[in-house]
């Protein structure tokens, strides 16, 4: 009798977690469907603009992305130091991804430099 209880018991949590997470996907497409127009194209503009950045601060050779640059676009000083990071490179990997899939650069292209950044972290 305990162990049907306790049989029961975690079903009927199974059974609302389920319904927690069909309610969450129902309420997200819900909200997607109800952003406009404009602003899915300033979520594009933006999303492209950030990934322009890591594209433009990341090493082509190695896909080290700089840890630091210099908001009006102009190189860093040559005094500086020129320094990459694990998490500046891991959010550069994340872009590649973006837009490989959206199609701003070639999988291919995404794909060589996503490898050579892990050869030069390992």
């Amino acid at each position: 009798m305990i162990d049907r209880y306790i049989g029961s018991k975690h079903l009927k949590t199974l059974l609302w977690g389920a319904a927690a997470v069909a309610c969450a996907a129902w309420a997200s497409a819900l909200v997607a469907a109800t952003i406009s127009r404009a602003d899915q194209a300033l979520l594009e503009d933006m999303s492209h603009r950030s990934f322009q950045c890591f594209w433009e601060q990341s090493d082509p050779n190695t896909g080290i992305t700089r840890d630091k640059a210099r908001l009006d676009g102009q190189p860093s000083d040559s005094s500086a130091r020129d320094v990459g990071s694990t998490g500046a490179t891991g959010f550069g990997v994340t872009a590649l991804c973006i837009a490989a899939e959206r199609g701003w650069i070639p999988r291919d292209k995404a794909r060589e430099i996503g490898r050579a950044s892990c050869r030069e972290r390992v």
